[in-house]
């Protein structure tokens, strides 16, 4: 589609492998504070480490964006 507008089309390498990556930093997060919620670890303070994850979703769909 960018091609037929004549739109430049920017290829960023290993861009896939990081999302899968974080994806798999975010399931690892969530299950972490199912098992805090759920009393079955000590209370634990993820909020930071989950701000931290979320801000680079945000500037990973940021980029992908601009590549678009």
């Amino acid at each position: 589609r960018d091609c037929i507008f004549k739109k430049e089309i920017v290829i960023i390498s290993g861009l896939d492998k990081f999302a899968e990556e974080l994806g798999r930093i975010g399931n690892n997060l969530n299950q972490l504070t199912r098992a805090v919620n759920g009393g079955y670890v000590n209370a634990v303070d993820l909020k930071e480490t989950k701000e931290e994850v979320a801000k680079i979703w945000q500037s990973l769909n940021s980029l992908s964006q601009i590549a678009r």
